[in-house]
C-alpha cells in the first residue's frame, strides 16, 4: 500500500483509535509480500492516544500482498487479549490479490471463528485500482463469522471502519446481559390516600 491509499489507511486508523475506549485493546499488524508481518502496536489498552498516533504515522509504504502473515500474526495478539467480557475482531484492509497463501488465509479465518474471534474484510480500490480477490475475502469474512466490505476510493475507508466498528460494538451490547437480583420481602410503597 502506498500514496493516498497510505495516507487515508492511516487516517482511518487515527479516527478509529476516537471511538474505542480506555478498555479497549488495539493491536497493528503490517504485512507484505518481501517482509515478515510486522507488530506496529502490540494489543494492549487505548491509554496513549498520542503515542499510538504516533506509531500509526510510522507506517511506511510496503510491497506487496501476502495476507496470511498478517492474519496470524494478528490472530496471535487477538488471543492475548481475548477475556470472556471483550468482544474481539480483527478488521482485514488489502488493497491486492495475495499470493500463493489462500488456503492458509482460509484456514486462519476458520480459526478466527473458533476463537469467537469476527473477520471484517475490506477491499481497498475498484477496476484498474484494484487486484484482490472479492470471492477470498467474502470466503474469509463468512467463514469468520464476520463481513466484507468494497472501499471504493482511499477516502471511504475510514466512514467503511467506523461502520464496522458500530456494527461490532453494537453486536456486543446485543450480547450482553443484564441480571437483576430482587431483595426477597421487598415490597412497592402505596402512596397514601
Amino acid at each position: 500500500m502506498a500514496g493516498e491509499k497510505l495516507r487515508q489507511m492511516k487516517a482511518a486508523a487515527r479516527h478509529l483509535l476516537d471511538y474505542l475506549g480506555e478498555k479497549d485493546l488495539l493491536s497493528i499488524v503490517i504485512f507484505d509480500d518481501v517482509n515478515p508481518a510486522e507488530l506496529v502496536v502490540p494489543a494492549a489498552p487505548v491509554t496513549d492516544r498520542i503515542a499510538l498516533s504516533h506509531k500509526i504515522d510510522l507506517i511506511e509504504e510496503r510491497g506487496g500482498t501476502h495476507m496470511s502473515t498478517g492474519m496470524e500474526l494478528g490472530l496471535r495478539e487477538l488471543r492475548r487479549g481475548q477475556s470472556p467480557e471483550r468482544a474481539s475482531s480483527m478488521f482485514l484492509l488489502t488493497d491486492g490479490q495475495t499470493w500463493e497463501d489462500q488456503d492458509v488465509c482460509r484456514s486462519l479465518a476458520d480459526q478466527c471463528q473458533a476463537s469467537g474471534i469476527s473477520l471484517y474484510v475490506f477491499g481497498l480500490g475498484t477496476g484498474a485500482e484494484s487486484n484482490w480477490d472479492p470471492r477470498l475475502l467474502e470466503d474469509l469474512a463468512l467463514r469468520s463469522g464476520g463481513e466484507w466490505t468494497l472501499v471504493e476510493t482511499p477516502e471511504q475507508v475510514a466512514p467503511a471502519f467506523k461502520s464496522a466498528l458500530q456494527a461490532m460494538q453494537g453486536a456486543a451490547a446485543t450480547n450482553a446481559q443484564l441480571t437483576i437480583r430482587l431483595i426477597q420481602g421487598l415490597s412497592r410503597g402505596r402512596s397514601g390516600g
